[in-house]
């Protein structure tokens, strides 16, 4: 039985990059497409909750897909429990138009629809490409995620299912390509501003993301190496608990007794008698 892959992305279902993984898969896998029927970048880990989620099945290259009026996690959330004719065996997110590392990985839509899929005990792949031209090649990000893909599949490699595989594919030529690195998360500082202008008499703020703080990027692992031409391969978790910082904690809530004024706790108590 072939293995059967959830696809999706936070581009849109029209978008070169997914595409671009069907055609890298498609050959060795059963593939469900799910995707945002319009773009949804920034979307996060957000789903929709007061409003109905709209789903079109239509064509999508030679086959079919389903255009879902919700957010990458909608889709991957929608597809698992109602769409998918069994559990998928993976779902891949993306290929994503421009990078997603540094602290942008907390905004992407890409990431969280990788994330609902770890969320849910399924492995993930989340794939993004760094270049925002609007003719963007990527024909060698999808050779990167169909290597990838197989090696799951062949067990050369694991991804656990708490697990996300964050790729970072730099815009380099194939033969400029150096390799791959793996390496955390690293935290690119950007300047950051809202443009203000008016719009019928109200006030309208549009976020803006000016250019890199120079001295600060470039000494982060993750976004220096995929720019110098390699591919950036990192794990990310769901667990977002910081282990060291709880124990710290609740050694200082023990020693100092943080705890409103007069309040006696239930140990306490018991000793006491």
């Amino acid at each position: 039985m072939k293995p059967y892959i959830l696809i999706t992305n936070d581009d849109g279902i029209r978008s070169k990059g997914i595409k671009a993984v069907y055609e890298a898969i498609k050959d060795f896998a059963d593939v469900l497409v799910a995707a945002p029927a319009r773009e949804r970048s920034g979307a996060s880990n957000s789903v929709t909750i007061w409003k109905s989620i709209k789903v079109k099945k239509q064509k999508f290259l030679d086959t079919s897909g389903y255009a879902v009026s919700g957010t990458p996690a909608d889709c991957v959330k929608l597809g698992v429990l109602s769409l998918a004719k069994r559990k998928p065996d993976l779902v891949i997110s993306g290929i994503n138009h421009g990078p997603n590392f540094g602290r942008f990985i907390l905004y992407s839509g890409t990431v969280g629809g990788a994330t609902e899929a770890a969320l849910r005990g399924i492995p993930s792949i989340a794939a993004s490409l760094d270049d925002f031209e609007k003719k963007a090649d990527f024909s060698f990000a999808g050779e990167v995620v169909r290597s990838m893909t197989k090696a799951f599949f062949s067990k050369k490699i694991r991804i656990n299912s708490d697990t996300i595989i964050n790729i970072n594919i730099p815009r380099h030529k194939r033969d400029e390509i150096k390799g791959f690195k793996v390496l955390p998360k690293g935290n690119c500082e950007y300047v950051e501003s809202y443009e203000k202008f008016s719009d019928n008499g109200s006030e309208t703020y549009r976020w803006m993301v000016n250019e890199r703080v120079e001295g600060s990027v470039f000494s982060v692992p993750d976004s220096v190496a995929v720019r110098s031409g390699y591919v950036v391969i990192t794990p990310l978790h769901i667990d977002i608990t910081n282990h060291t910082g709880m124990s710290r904690l609740k050694k200082e809530l023990l020693k100092n007794g943080v705890m409103p004024e007069g309040f006696i706790s239930r140990a306490s108590r018991r000793k006491k008698k």
